[in-house]
């Protein structure tokens, strides 16, 4: 955790900014100083100046990097999956056409003489 912490705490706003922009994203007023060349270290030298800083990182850059490559973030949906949505949908459907009924006509088996 102090590790985390320790890395995160090199990250500037600038550079999550500078990522977010890189890949597409943008923010209608720009970053101050986003220009900031510290914001561009690789990964080798980030870990390099946590050594120096006195933590102790295990592993190489490339192992940060690759650390998550056989992380299963998701699962195909198997046949039964698939029917059990499709009827939880269904079942929504009915119950919000039966309110909307309702709604309309709160007794239904009450006439009125007027």
């Amino acid at each position: 955790m102090r590790l985390l912490r320790s890395a995160w705490s090199l990250v500037k706003q600038s550079t999550i900014a500078n990522c977010f922009r890189t890949c597409g994203f943008s923010s209608p007023e720009p970053a101050e100083n986003s220009e900031d060349p510290e914001d561009d270290i690789p990964l080798a030298q980030l870990l390099t100046r946590l050594n120096d800083s006195g933590f102790t990182v295990d592993g190489t850059a490339e192992d940060y990097e690759t650390a998550d490559n056989d992380l299963i973030t998701s699962a195909p949906l198997t046949d039964s999956d698939i029917v059990a949505m499709v009827q939880k949908n269904r079942h929504q459907k009915m119950t919000v056409k039966l309110k909307m009924t309702t709604m309309r006509n709160p007794h239904p088996n009450t006439f009125c003489n007027s």
